[in-house]
């Protein structure tokens, strides 16, 4: 059968390991079964929290089709919003499924899942500080539409006023990529 595996020799050059009984090599053979070829690689858990401005809506856009895994919406408008919901859910207007929920989004909101990477966005004054934070580290960025319009008055007509914009996108990406 094409889906099955026939335990075979899997060698290799350390001595100190023990030959395996039934391939006599050193190193124990695959155990006979199905082949996995839909096996998904390690999935990785995205959080996007605080208040963002143009870069956050970019980076909400951009990131699930760039980095796959699962993302979290925890932005302050969000977590209000869902706030509220669950406050309509226990107020008595909603049936007994709807309180339920609403108990379960109170949990949520007050102990949400562990993420891999938090990607953090406080914008002031048409300015954006980001922060990513993963396991390994943090980094942070800031982006001020101040400078990047200033810039933009002096650039050639036919020059991409974007640029600003998806290089510092393209950081975070590589941000959350090397700290994840």
């Amino acid at each position: 059968m094409a889906a099955q595996r026939t335990p075979g020799p899997d060698n290799t050059t350390s001595r100190s390991e023990k030959s395996d009984t039934g391939t006599l090599c050193r190193y124990r053979s695959a155990v006979p079964g199905p082949v996995d070829l839909d096996s998904r690689s390690v999935t990785w858990s995205y959080s996007i929290s605080g208040t963002h401005g143009a870069l956050g809506s970019m980076l909400f856009t951009d990131g699930p089709e760039r980095l796959p895994g699962t993302w979290y919406d925890r932005t302050r408008q969000t977590n209000q919003l869902r706030s509220n919901e669950a406050t309509l859910g226990l107020s008595g207007y909603g049936d007994k499924d709807f309180r339920k929920l609403a108990r379960k989004t109170i949990l949520n909101l007050n102990s949400p899942d562990r993420v891999d990477v938090d990607i953090h966005f406080e914008t002031k004054n048409r300015v954006e500080s980001i922060l990513v934070r993963g396991k390994c580290g943090a980094r942070s960025f800031r982006f001020d539409f101040n400078e990047v319009e200033k810039a933009a008055e002096m650039l050639p007509k036919d020059a991409d006023v974007f640029k600003p914009f998806t290089d510092t996108i393209e950081k975070i990406v590589t941000a959350i990529i090397q700290l994840r």
